[in-house]
């Protein structure tokens, strides 16, 4: 989710108006008129932008609150025919638009609602601006004046950090709650040391450097721990009345705290730092096996599998290359085997010496309509098919023989179901639907006859079992704004990974009386379980501040 003001992200870009792309000529649209929104919709829309239509404006009291501002009445537009699971506010002609489609790592809140809290954030901290003579500004240039502004004196990290502490906040979930979110800035706090402001903001090529959100979240919330709301507040304020300052943002941060920017966040780096040795030392972490090769640049190794005696395959990427597929032998030897397109990363399935996952398509004359297609990938021949039924399709996931494929799908209407593939064919042979509302995430197989998934609702997580020949599905764990994602069988146990230590870690689920047990003690994340056939070793990726390294550990029963 990203702010956009009149400036390109490498979409199109024309003079100082942004445009995301056109829709369908097809598509004929209607709107919705409510005191502090409109929503732009296609026809076939309507039910559901009225419910989004309840929920922005029971929103909209809240989410200006702490920066003491409430907002005019906005144009929202709804994009449903994509792939891409993104949002932006755009000033310029101002707006917010929303992609409709859930992404398969999404956090335990409805994907609109998410989107919601934290757009229409940005819509408030750029609304609040138009005061004083930014206000005259915006007179003069209209509303590029406003985001002209914003662009020069509001950093992205207190854009995007302020958005992430609202959603938070203002939920019983968002990325402020999940340690897969803090993780990479903690790491590389104990590890690394706390970087330069300037590095840490404006990035580097040698080392990896947490984005804007990760980095935003914490100097904003820490800024507010330390200094109450009136800290954000004022400095807003004399950025819209003081736009002729060089630096208006230390003069609000300065007059608040006493501190300067650099001192600021030199102060709120070494709190944190501070705390999470103290976590740190707490931790007790495992014996491991490196299995990934190290390196000197930022890695990462993500869904290892275990193929033959010794060696495992995984998904590569790093600063200095693109996502590839590698084999890596007992030896430590890595051998690039292929190299995909545009993949969605969250989910890889391998099963009987293939690998499946998704990838991205765009329609060759509408931007944002766009679908995916399944490529499966013959290990040992090093030659990919591609299964193309023009819908949108994620997280596909092979069974043991490799014959059919379980998949998410999502439609124009947000209905959501899992759909059975057979890959010789390519064609659907079963549609499982989902309550109304109901996401299911990263599907596995259990056998031929059971599929287990990870469901996302208003009531937070769970994870649930699909009967393949009823379509009926009944859950396993009780709602809850916990994380849990990436279910993977290995009878008798259903492994996932869960944040309840407070630190994401994998965790085992006994399918004969439900216990559960902590597999892992990771000390900044562990993910992406792989289970031995004979069920007495694991790998996964383990983090560190130099990125995902696949490690192993006999399991202890």
């Amino acid at each position: 989710m990203i702010l956009m003001v009149f400036m390109g992200s490498g979409e199109m870009a024309f003079s100082q108006y942004y445009s995301t792309g056109q829709e369908a000529a097809s598509i004929r649209w209607r709107k919705i008129k409510t005191e502090h929104f409109k929503l732009i919709f296609p026809d076939y829309y309507e039910n559901n932008a009225r419910k989004l239509a309840a929920y922005l404006d029971s929103t909209y009291y809240y989410a200006g609150r702490s920066l003491d501002y409430q907002p005019k009445r906005i144009p929202l537009i709804l994009h449903t025919q994509s792939a891409k699971s993104n949002a932006v506010v755009a000033w310029a002609p101002k707006r917010i638009e929303f992609y409709t489609t859930p992404p398969q790592d999404m956090y335990a809140q409805p994907w609109l609602e998410q989107l919601s809290v934290h757009e229409y954030r940005h819509v408030v901290q750029t609304e609040k601006l138009n005061q004083g003579p930014t206000k005259v500004i915006s007179w003069i240039f209209g509303q590029q004046g406003t985001g002209a502004v914003l662009g020069l004196y509001v950093p992205m990290w207190f854009l995007e950090g302020d958005a992430v502490v609202a959603e938070t906040g203002l939920s019983y979930s968002g990325r402020g709650r999940k340690p897969l979110f803090e993780m990479k800035l903690r790491s590389q706090v104990l590890d690394k040391g706390v970087y330069s402001y300037d590095k840490a903001v404006l990035g580097s090529y040698r080392d990896f450097i947490p984005g804007p959100y990760e980095l935003g979240y914490f100097l904003v919330a820490e800024g507010r721990r330390n200094y109450g709301t009136d800290l954000w507040i004022h400095s807003l304020n004399m950025i819209a009345r003081r736009p002729y300052m060089v630096t208006p943002l230390q003069k609000g941060i300065k007059d608040v705290s006493g501190l300067r920017k650099i001192p600021f966040y030199e102060e709120s780096m070494g709190g944190l730092q501070q705390r999470w040795h103290v976590q740190d030392s707490l931790t007790q972490s495992d014996p491991l096996i490196q299995i990934s090769p190290s390196s000197k640049n930022y890695t990462d190794y993500r869904h290892p599998a275990i193929i033959g005696d010794s060696s495992v395959v995984a998904l590569r990427s790093g600063l200095d290359d693109i996502s590839r597929f590698v084999k890596i032998d007992k030896g430590g030897n890595e051998e690039v085997i292929f190299t995909p397109g545009l993949i969605k990363s969250d989910a890889v399935s391998y099963a009987a010496g293939k690998i499946c996952w998704a990838e991205t398509r765009s329609d060759l004359r509408w931007a944002n309509r766009s679908y995916t297609v399944i490529r499966i990938l013959d290990i040992e021949t090093g030659k990919a098919s591609t299964l193309n039924n023009r819908l949108r399709l994620f997280a596909p996931a092979l069974n043991n023989d490799a014959s059919k494929i379980v998949a998410v799908h999502t439609d124009s209407l947000d209905r959501y179901a899992l759909v059975i593939i057979d890959v010789m064919s390519g064609k659907i042979e079963k549609h499982m639907p989902t309550s109304p509302n109901v996401f299911p995430l990263t599907p596995v197989w259990v056998g031929d006859d059971l599929i287990l998934a990870v469901l996302v609702s208003e009531n937070g997580k769970t994870l649930a079992k699909f009967d393949v020949s009823s379509g009926r599905h009944k859950t396993f764990l009780n709602w809850d704004f916990s994380e849990i994602s990436q279910p993977y069988f290995r009878a008798p146990y259903i492994y996932f990974t869960g944040s309840w230590s407070g630190i994401s870690n994998i965790y085992a689920l006994s399918m004969e009386d439900a216990s559960i047990y902590m597999v892992t003690s990771s000390r900044f994340g562990a993910l992406d379980a792989f289970i031995s056939e004979d069920g007495r070793s694991m790998v996964y990726v383990d983090y560190t501040a130099d990125g995902y390294r696949i490690v192993g550990q006999p399991i202890d029963h």
